[in-house]
């Protein structure tokens, strides 16, 4: 293998190794985020009607936001099963691609490090392969 690839597909194992952590920690907040979302969507569901609700902001139960969001799941049924984009899942999403292509260029990568005699055995196996597949989808 080239020093050149080895070195480029190195520096990304170890980048994608260091992001994990933060990966992990990403994905335990979002997971927190939704499950108190889901927990306040629950006690918030405890209102029968908008009055109830209004009553509810009227002794200071709720907040005004609150008492909108309880108003907007009546007047849209699906409103309290939406998931509003936080910036913790917006990160989230954002570091899944970025390390997402940082693997899509180590597989580059190795391939290019490959021999063209190598591809080519490659290349006849998974054609092979995706024949065999297709033949078993097609019920042969």
């Amino acid at each position: 293998m080239k020093a050149d690839l080895a070195f480029e597909i190195k520096c990304r194992e170890i980048l994608i190794k260091r992001l994990g952590t933060s990966l992990s920690s990403l994905t335990r907040t979002v997971d927190k985020e939704n499950t108190d979302r889901q927990e306040r969507v629950k006690e918030l569901s405890v209102y029968q009607s908008v009055q109830e609700a209004h009553d509810a902001y009227g002794f200071d139960y709720i907040t005004w936001d609150e008492f909108e969001t309880i108003k907007r799941r009546f007047e849209d049924a699906e409103y309290a099963e939406e998931t509003s984009s936080t910036t913790a899942s917006a990160a989230l999403s954002i570091l899944k691609e970025f390390i997402g292509r940082l693997q899509a260029d180590i597989r580059h990568f190795k391939w290019e490090a490959l021999s063209p005699e190598e591809k080519r055995r490659i290349e006849k196996e998974n054609a092979e392969l995706r024949k065999r597949a297709q033949d078993r989808k097609v019920g042969k």
